[in-house]
């Protein structure tokens, strides 16, 4: 078991289009494919920031990371006493979410692919 990088930033904004000109100008990066309907993609080395409409909670709302060995790594952080959610299997990955009341209030999603990788 063990985190391999960086999935994905989310970050939510009240304007998608307005926020990923001011990321892709402010820090020079790049579009990035395929993304989500309605969302924003930029590229953030093997990872990338996902920026999505959400006039309730602008600024980052979670944190994704790519990880192997989900089952054994959600025992762990189970038996540390920290709050994870059972793996559950979505397309081509099984995914688990850390609690933000465990992680200073910053929601973390551990990702496994388990097919053929994004």
């Amino acid at each position: 078991m063990k985190i391999k990088g960086l999935e994905y930033l989310l970050i939510g904004a009240e304007d998608v289009a307005e926020a990923a000109a001011t990321w892709r100008e402010m820090l020079g990066l790049a579009a990035s494919e395929p993304c989500p309907p309605g969302t924003e993609c930029l590229a953030l080395g093997n990872g990338v920031i996902r920026i999505v409409a959400d006039t309730d909670h602008v600024g980052l709302l979670a944190i994704a990371l790519e990880v192997e060995g989900l089952g054994e790594l959600v025992t762990k952080l189970r038996e540390e006493g920290i709050a994870v959610s059972d793996p559950e299997t979505e397309e081509d990955a099984m995914a688990a979410e850390i609690e933000p009341a465990s992680t200073y209030g910053v929601p973390i999603r551990l990702i496994e692919h388990v097919g053929k990788r994004r």
